[in-house]
């Protein structure tokens, strides 16, 4: 256990609280969730079941670093953390890194709204310290339009930090302010009559259809073929399919258990008599749809049938009153011609001391990777 104390003039003492195993982890669920409930954009990939979850299939061996924030004895802030150490050039650097891979849509932290400020500048002092044991600190894919990514520039600012930030990710979105039929006029052309092609094709198969999957049990008969389906998809023989390999599939089985606890699952697949033709797995919270993952059985790619389950899911959402359907970052043209909206993601490293942090970022990387960052159009520096 660490602590670190700050008080501002007039204002209440904030101290720093550092969760390094996963058994204190557990100890502080009911904070946690108390506090993602009142956050600017709560959903299920802030909750503390997520993270549990993803620690226990991707992050048993990772060094915990759950920075949280206390005000008279209350959890403020939660900054979801871990420490990385990487051996390059006969030296080991330290990376403070959310605690995120590819399955993760988007990184954000936990404040108490009224206190974002304070919190944000206690986090950071914190982060410089010796205390955090780390070189420079590492986040991705954040949305840029969101409060708490805006206050932390500011503050990044306000106390003389440096940090590079790499845009160009972003996650094609449908904002929904009209009917459905207005919203199809306005794609591409080309694209609405493929896709009208698409579902006249589908409605000359009466055997195939297309259902929701909401519940645990409904999952769980489903889930081998979930596993086959992916195991044929385009993803699955690249190595990246959901359902395609043991370790990924537990932790979607755990996952959707959580997911349909909360009600926010909405499964929809596409069948035959006898065999499952695609799956859109998505999630319905706040108002907002989220297309997480999707793929389909490459043996039936004449059909479409990714395309037309899509579109389903689409509709469902007009019909049930979302006001945003998210497809996640990062972006790609399949998503983008459905899309009428951008939001805009970054990555940010964040530098505690302008040349122990420059050298320990520049250090990680290889030759390749740093000539690309250094010349990005994308970059910008941040003081």
């Amino acid at each position: 256990m660490q602590f670190w104390q700050y008080k501002a003039k007039g204002s209440t003492a904030l101290h720093v609280h550092v969760v390094k195993d996963f058994t204190s982890f557990l100890d502080i669920n009911q904070e946690w969730d108390a506090l993602a409930v009142c956050n600017d954009h709560y959903g299920p990939f802030i909750s503390h079941d997520w993270f549990r979850v993803w620690i226990k299939h991707f992050g048993a061996d990772m060094n915990l670093r759950i920075v949280c924030i206390l005000s008279n004895g209350k959890i403020v802030g939660i900054f979801p953390f871990c420490l990385v150490i990487v051996k390059r050039f006969g030296k080991y650097w330290r990376i403070l890194q959310y605690l995120q891979n590819d399955f993760t849509p988007d990184a954000n932290f936990l404040i108490q709204p009224e206190l974002r400020d304070p919190v944000l500048r206690e986090f950071l002092l914190w982060s410089i310290r010796d205390d955090a044991e780390a070189d420079f600190l590492s986040l991705q894919k954040m949305y840029s339009s969101s409060p708490n990514y805006i206050a932390l520039v500011a503050m990044i600012k306000k106390l003389g930090l440096y940090a590079a930030e790499y845009s160009g990710k972003y996650a094609p979105c449908i904002r929904i302010n009209n009917d459905i039929s207005t919203y199809m006029k306005n794609i591409s052309p080309d694209f609405r009559g493929w896709l009208e092609r698409d579902l006249r094709k589908i409605q000359r198969h009466p055997s195939v259809k297309s259902r929701m999957i909401t519940s645990a049990d409904e999952f769980d008969e489903i889930f081998p073929q979930l596993v086959e389906v992916s195991e044929k998809s385009w993803q699955g023989k690249h190595g990246t399919g959901t359902f395609s390999n043991t370790s990924t599939a537990n932790f979607f089985k755990d996952l959707s258990k959580i997911f349909t606890d909360h009600g926010w699952l909405r499964l929809f697949v596409l069948q035959n008599t006898n065999q499952l033709l695609a799956f859109e797995y998505t999630l319905i919270c706040n108002d907002e749809m989220r297309c997480y993952k999707h793929e389909y059985d490459e043996s039936f790619r004449r059909l479409s049938p990714g395309k037309v389950l899509l579109y389903n899911a689409i509709k469902y959402a007009w019909e049930n009153d979302v006001r945003m359907v998210n497809f996640c970052p990062p972006g790609s043209p399949p998503k983008d011609r459905w899309a009428n909206h951008r939001g805009s993601c970054v990555d940010l490293i964040i530098f505690p001391k302008v040349l122990r942090g420059m050298t320990s970022f520049l250090m990680t990387r290889n030759l390749r990777e740093i000539a690309k960052l250094m010349v990005s159009s994308n970059r910008s520096w941040v003081h």
